[in-house]
């Protein structure tokens, strides 16, 4: 989302405006994928959350780009 390859922060930003630019509609809204990020990140802070009460630290371990992805902010607009 950093990149923003296909320009969605400006031309896609919300749903709507990918169905009036024909050829980014399969591209989807940058509303859209801030939404499923924001989702799979929830998604993996409740594994984590899971794993860890479980105690299945005790014989496994999660590397630390993982725990650190769950923290990471999703970006609000494009760059860094």
């Amino acid at each position: 989302m950093y990149d923003d390859k296909h320009n969605l922060y400006v031309f896609a930003r919300t749903t709507a405006q990918a169905r009036q630019h024909g050829q980014l509609a399969s591209k989807g809204s940058w509303e859209g994928h801030q939404t499923a990020a924001n989702n799979l990140k929830a998604g993996l802070q409740n594994d984590i959350r899971e794993f860890d009460e479980r105690e299945c630290n005790k014989y496994y371990r999660i590397p630390y780009a993982v725990r650190s992805t769950a923290i990471t902010s999703i970006p609000s607009k494009p760059g860094r």
